[in-house]
């Protein structure tokens, strides 16, 4: 029964994962309004095995439509990268070796992990001095005044979006995902329907790797990941934009490696949190607990297991159709797709919460776009989490 609820899991989340700009988060919402967290009730393996399914296939959407969510946007340039030089194919590979490395590092830490949460997670002025640390971080480790200005001036906006749409919840009931969508999907989508981008046809490319060296980029990742999971509303966004600041010389194969490392031990570390510590960091776990799904009724054990298995079937799934998939995409006229993701996001927005979202939505999409004008990090535009959780901890 549970190897066909991972099955099923899986499936659906490879399925989930080709739509572009579609986060966890989104799912889980859609869960929400369809009722079916009670139709599916202590199918906790099936919640785990598609979160980790949509996020392992999430990068084919990526790398074909360049739309990413909080958990990919570190993946866009490298492989935009890869695609304007016909190598998208070997990006997508990395990405999931990446992912596979990572996974298995992130289950043998866990022990690691359960000693340093016990010991810090009681440690509220440890995380606000941290959090803050880090957003001093971003603006000094810019090299030019202007862009210091720019993330700084990012920052307070986003943090003002923060504050009254997650803190004191003003609007919606739900913002986080209107203003995820407006903050990090739009601003790619609007750009690449105005830029007139075309999808370059890719080529197959040597596959072979050093397996010491992926081995250790991957072990850097995951364990970077490891620490940053502790901080409350910090992201493996954020976690693999400090990776890159303090290990220069990355190229393009050992970038993708490490940061798709960071997000799948990021996803894996966030379960084994909730489980043991009812601690989630991901508004999909938040939901699994708060419904009963995951928590007191899987063990560790059989969460390593869903997580292990899932890891595989969807790093083995993703394997045999990717390439295929790429072909297909780039007979397309991206244009016409990204207009079409536009309405079908505003769709799903307007049926979720209401035609009152709409303003929410372009506000954010506003703010989404400084970083592109500016050049900066985008990353940083999860200051819209960050500033709320401070302010948590005051």
């Amino acid at each position: 029964m549970i190897l066909i609820e991972i099955l099923i899991g899986v499936l659906l989340g490879f399925v989930i994962g080709l739509i572009p700009s579609v986060h966890i988060n989104t799912i889980s919402y859609f869960f929400i309004f369809i009722g079916g967290y009670e139709l599916l009730y202590n199918n906790s393996h099936f919640f785990i095995s598609l979160a980790v399914s949509q996020l392992i296939t999430s990068y084919v959407s990526v790398s074909a439509f360049g739309v990413p969510n909080d958990s990919t946007i570190m993946h866009l340039f490298p492989l935009q990268r890869l695609s304007k030089e016909g190598k998208l194919k070997k990006g997508v590979y990395l990405c999931l070796v990446g992912s596979f490395f990572g996974g298995v590092f992130s289950l043998l830490l866990f022990p690691v992990l359960y000693l340093l949460f016990s010991t810090l997670f009681n440690f509220n002025l440890f995380i606000y001095g941290l959090i803050i640390l880090i957003l001093i971080m971003f603006v000094i480790l810019e090299n030019t005044f202007r862009k210091r200005l720019a993330i700084v001036a990012i920052i307070i906006l986003c943090g003002v979006l923060g504050i009254f749409t997650l803190k004191y919840n003003y609007y919606i009931s739900e913002p986080l995902m209107v203003c995820i969508v407006g903050l990090f999907a739009f601003p790619f989508i609007l750009e690449s329907i105005f830029s007139k981008t075309k999808f370059i046809i890719q080529k197959d490319q040597d596959m072979q790797l050093n397996f010491k060296e992926t081995s250790i980029s991957s072990f850097l990742g995951t364990v970077g990941s490891l620490f940053m999971i502790l901080i409350p509303s910090f992201s493996s966004s954020q976690a693999s934009l400090l990776i890159s600041k303090i290990k220069t010389k990355i190229d393009t194969d050992e970038y993708l490696i490490i940061f798709s490392s960071v997000a799948i031990s990021a996803l894996f570390f966030s379960f084994f949190l909730a489980i043991n510590f009812y601690k989630p960091r991901l508004g999909y776990i938040a939901i699994l607990l708060s419904n009963n799904i995951i928590g007191n009724s899987i063990s560790n054990f059989n969460l390593g297991l869903t997580l292990f298995l899932s890891l595989c079937l969807s790093v083995i799934l993703v394997s045999l159709f990717y390439k295929q998939i790429i072909d297909i995409i780039s007979r397309f006229n991206l244009r016409i797709i990204n207009i079409s993701l536009i309405f079908f996001i505003l769709l799903l927005i307007i049926v979720l919460f209401g035609i009152k979202a709409v303003p929410l939505l372009i506000l954010s999409t506003i703010i989404g776009f400084l970083p592109l004008v500016f050049g900066v990090d985008r990353v940083i535009l999860m200051s819209y989490i960050m500033i709320p959780t401070i302010l948590f901890y005051i």
